[in-house]
């Protein structure tokens, strides 16, 4: 999760409160680097599919990623925009649906993750947020169900599990919750109150909780 990756942008506009990305498949007004000299005062590189509709756009300038790197479908539409500043991730990196709606979208700053990154589903409800610090996990990682209901909350300090994380059934009632200390459970209770068994704790997998018996 500490890598999320690729992303894309374009115009944004709400429907119902959906972002969608532009179709428009458009190249931006950067001439084709042919040369390395090219590079220096500021170019971009292209690759187009067999229709002719453009696949990639890289900027450069001063020899550097400089701009938004474009990816597109071969049907026109923006599929990531991931921004970079001398040479680094920098800004807000997007990726969508094959639909156009947005699925991810990455805060950068200098070369890290910094911010919170966000997911959605194709409904375009929101999926994940997960707070960065300076690239590693740092705040309250939410989890949503499609119907806008959270299901889950897992807190994190310095990338390590710390707090009481808790899970919820699509119906809103608490499924279990766990507390962590520097990524190790510590103890845990299931929604009826009845309490997780140890061995199962030092042995489940975090992100499969079915074994916990709590079901």
């Amino acid at each position: 999760m500490k890598k999320l990756a690729f992303i894309a942008l374009y115009a944004m506009i709400g429907l119902n409160g959906v972002a969608f990305a532009d179709s428009t498949n458009i190249e931006s007004n950067l001439p084709e680097c042919k040369t390395h000299e090219d590079r220096i005062k500021g170019c971009a590189e292209r690759e187009y599919y067999t229709n002719g509709n453009l696949s990639i756009e890289i900027p450069f300038k001063d020899s550097m990623l400089e701009g938004t790197k474009k990816i597109y479908g071969k049907n026109g539409n923006i599929l990531n925009e991931i921004p970079f500043k001398n040479g680094k991730f920098d800004g807000i990196e997007r990726q969508y649906y094959e639909n156009g709606k947005l699925e991810l979208e990455i805060p950068h700053k200098d070369g890290e993750i910094h911010g919170v990154a966000k997911t959605y589903h194709e409904n375009g409800r929101l999926r994940e947020e997960m707070p960065h610090k300076n690239d590693s996990l740092d705040g309250v990682v939410k989890w949503y169900y499609d119907n806008g209901r959270l299901e889950g909350e897992f807190p994190y300090k310095n990338h390590e599990a710390d707090g009481m994380w808790k899970w919820y059934h699509k119906d809103g009632s608490l499924r279990l919750s766990i507390t962590f200390e520097n990524s190790k459970a510590i103890s845990g209770k299931c929604g009826n109150g009845k309490t997780i068994e140890s061995q199962k704790l030092s042995e489940f997998d975090r992100w499969n909780i079915s074994k916990l018996g709590c079901e």
